[in-house]
């Protein structure tokens, strides 16, 4: 089972698609990087700092939400990705928070049992936000789809989050900046590996939501 992920066509494949969509992400990149340094520069005390660190987190929910969408719709084959930034919807968004939160939850508390059972399911919802956008899950749907597409390819999985840990240091190795490269190029490789294992399982149909 664990031949359906091949990392030399993920990384090919995204590095395609990235050459492809590049005005694309690079300015959507650029602009998220703008904004995120110019919330972290924000210097408040007591309640404005607490509003402050609410704004970045959100907005941090928000680029990754955009660039899942982008990545599944590069993955599509959508000649034009513009679409997908503008054509979102902001209750796909709120799901996407809310099922974030839970699996951070769910992240902490396996870390506090003893550290591996949190790497474990790291690893094994790792697909989660790819399917909640994609196959148009709820939150808990999303998490019990991640969890049924990754069984059997954990270590696969584990290394494919290691591999995009290592592309994202290399882009801020790159002072920054190279980030706006290697963040898409990291949801792509991703989304790809998504897919694969999408097509070798059977759809799950969504609760209403």
């Amino acid at each position: 089972m664990s031949d359906i992920i091949n990392f030399g066509s993920a990384f090919r494949s995204a590095w395609a698609m990235f050459r492809t969509h590049a005005a694309t992400f690079v300015s959507i990149s650029f602009v998220f990087f703008v904004i995120t340094i110019a919330l972290d520069s924000v210097d408040g005390k007591g309640d404005a700092q607490t509003l402050s660190d609410l704004v970045t987190t959100l907005f941090s929910f928000f680029a990754a939400y955009i660039m899942t969408r982008l990545s599944i719709g590069a993955i599509r084959g959508d000649a034009s990705l513009w679409k997908d930034v503008f054509s979102f919807h902001w209750g796909e968004f709120a799901w996407y928070v809310v099922a974030s939160i839970i699996a951070f939850a769910l992240y902490v508390a396996g870390f506090l049992a003893l550290i591996i059972p949190g790497i474990i399911l790291i690893v094994r919802l790792s697909l989660m936000n790819f399917a909640l956008i994609d196959e148009d899950l709820a939150p808990i749907d999303a998490i019990k789809r991640s969890w049924e597409l990754s069984r059997g390819h954990f270590w696969k999985l584990f290394v494919a989050g290691l591999i995009v840990i290592g592309l994202n240091i290399v882009g801020m190795l790159a002072l920054g900046i190279g980030l706006i490269i290697s963040t898409p190029l990291s949801f792509l490789f991703s989304a790809y590996i998504y897919d694969r294992l999408r097509e070798a399982s059977v759809p799950m149909v969504a609760e209403s939501h």
